[in-house]
């Protein structure tokens, strides 16, 4: 997700599946709602569960999918493409996007920071860590 441009072979598959072990999405929770529509996030990052790349697409959580034999080719070809332009016109083009958009992803990262520490030292997180590794359902008793 934080890439600037997304390209995903036709058989990938996506998933936040984070709240599934009790934990914090954290970068694909900040990053998402900035490309997809937040019912659409909300719904994939509170259940967990997978979607595959023509949902992505539809989201707007991809630019393109390509067949998975032309993904190579397709990568090479844009970033030659990118590459032929003004490097300085570029970069300050790819700042100007980034800094024009609110709020800004470091107040994001900072408030995810606050809220991560506390959620690992649960027993719910703990216990999300436990299931999985056990590959068995959770059990959660809220805290």
């Amino acid at each position: 997700m934080s890439c600037d441009i997304r390209i995903a072979a036709d058989i990938a598959m996506f998933a936040a599946p984070e709240v599934k072990w009790s934990v914090l999405h954290g970068f694909g929770a900040l990053v998402m709602p900035r490309s997809a529509p937040l019912g659409a996030v909300m719904e994939l990052l509170m259940t967990g569960r997978r979607f595959d790349a023509q949902q992505a697409y539809r989201l707007g959580i991809v630019n393109r999918v390509v067949p998975v034999a032309d993904l190579q080719k397709t990568i090479d070809d844009l970033a030659d493409g990118i590459c032929r332009k003004g490097p300085l016109a570029v970069r300050m083009t790819k700042e100007i996007v980034l800094r024009g958009r609110e709020p800004p992803l470091n107040d994001g990262l900072r408030i995810y920071r606050e809220l991560n520490k506390p959620i690992h030292l649960t027993e719910d997180s703990m216990e999300g860590a436990k299931a999985w590794a056990e590959r068995r359902p959770a059990r959660y008793a809220a805290r």
